[in-house]
Parts: C-alpha cells; sequence; structure tokens
C-alpha cells in the first residue's frame, strides 16, 4: 500500500481509487480510541459513507478540527496526523544514527520528565510505591511497541512498567507528533527512580533518559 496519496479524498475531493484505498488502510491502521472508525473499513476505494464518516471523524478526534472538512489533502494536516499513525518505514542503520545524532539529548530529558508528569496525572506507573515491572500484562502490551524489558542506565537496573503510542504527551511544542512514536517508562529495581525510552518514527530508540 503506498504511503502518500497524489490528490485529496473524500468530500469535494479528487478521490481517486488508489488514493482512497490508501487513506482508508492508513486509518484502519488508528486505534478507535484516537479517532480511527469504530469498525474497519472496506478497502475498497470508495470515498462515500462510512470513509467519509470516517475521516470527520479523526479530524475530530485526532486533529481536533472544530470544523471538519471530511478531506485529506496530500500535504494537508489531516494526512501528516495520519502518517503518525502508520508503520515506520524502511530506514537503515546508518540512516537512523544520522537522525539520532542531530537531536539534542536534553529535548530527550524534557520529553522524558513531560511523560512522567502526564503518566502520574492519569495514573501512570512511573515510579510506583511498588515495582511493578514484573507484571506479565505490562510486558505483553508493551512489548509489540517496541520496549526492552529492562535497561540499564549508571550501573543500576530499571525494569519496564508502562508504555504509551501514538504521539508523546504532553511533549514540548512541535516535537509531539514529528518526534515520538511510543514511549515506554522504567522504574528502577533499587531505587524506584523512573526513566524513558522513546522509539522513534523510524523505529530507533532514543534513551534511556533518567526524568528530571
Amino acid at each position: 500500500m503506498a504511503s502518500s496519496i497524489t490528490a485529496s479524498v473524500g468530500k469535494n475531493g479528487a478521490n481517486r481509487p488508489e488514493d482512497v484505498r490508501t487513506v482508508q488502510a492508513m486509518l484502519n491502521k488508528v486505534p478507535s480510541e484516537h479517532g480511527g472508525p469504530a469498525a474497519p473499513l472496506e478497502v475498497d476505494g470508495l470515498a462515500w459513507g462510512k470513509t467519509a464518516d470516517a475521516i470527520e471523524r479523526f479530524q475530530k478526534i485526532a486533529c481536533e478540527f472544530k470544523s471538519p472538512d471530511g478531506r485529506v489533502d496530500p500535504n494537508g494536516k489531516t494526512f501528516a496526523r495520519l502518517a503518525t499513525f502508520q508503520e515506520p518505514g524502511p530506514f537503515d542503520a546508518e540512516s537512523e544514527q544520522a537522525v539520532l545524532a542531530k537531536l539534542d539529548p536534553s529535548e530527550g530529558q524534557m520529553i522524558a520528565k513531560a511523560i512522567a508528569s502526564y503518566a502520574r496525572t492519569v495514573g501512570g506507573l512511573i515510579a510506583s510505591a511498588e515495582p511493578t515491572y514484573g507484571w506479565p500484562e505490562i510486558r505483553a502490551r508493551c512489548s509489540p511497541k517496541g520496549c526492552d524489558p529492562f535497561v540499564t542506565i549508571e550501573g543500576e537496573t530499571f525494569g519496564l512498567n508502562g508504555c504509551g503510542d501514538g504521539t508523546c504527551p504532553t511533549c514540548p511544542p512541535g516535537m509531539g507528533n514529528l518526534i515520538v512514536r511510543a514511549w515506554c517508562s522504567y522504574e528502577g529495581v533499587e531505587t524506584h527512580r523512573a526513566a524513558v525510552v522513546l522509539i522513534l518514527v523510524f523505529g530507533a530508540k532514543w534513551g534511556p533518559f533518567l526524568v528530571p
């Protein structure tokens, strides 16, 4: 399936069948709680009915548009937001290292702090009173996102105790939808300090970072 479209899809769009199929497939990869369709769309190249409704739903929830137009444009905000929910494309190790080299570690610390604050606010598990990294359900939920069960920082072992996907919550402006694809939270086995690993859009891992 193509990862781009050549013309607009949806209400008053060009609705070329291949472009419509691309958008349908992309919408199907969005979790319903993040604005994806309540039921998977049929990838049939037809832009009306459930597909049109799904585009508007995505714009309302994921894009937070007050007045959704029901259309996906090739270089528009809706398509850019859809792209953040897709599988990372093929990147070789050299490309990943080149991108990582341009990132400022201080930004990673800021993101780690923001994630820790968010996780505590919504009842997350970061730096909880009791070690939780042994829970099988946490590993089962977070491993598919790319989270390692354990990481080491400054000679201390940290165990996986939570994760999130989609975009980085409360990240510094302009970074949430551009860099972070998923995040993995960790708890120090001995000290209960909190740490975060970030998984970038192309699949490389950034961190771990101790939460300031």
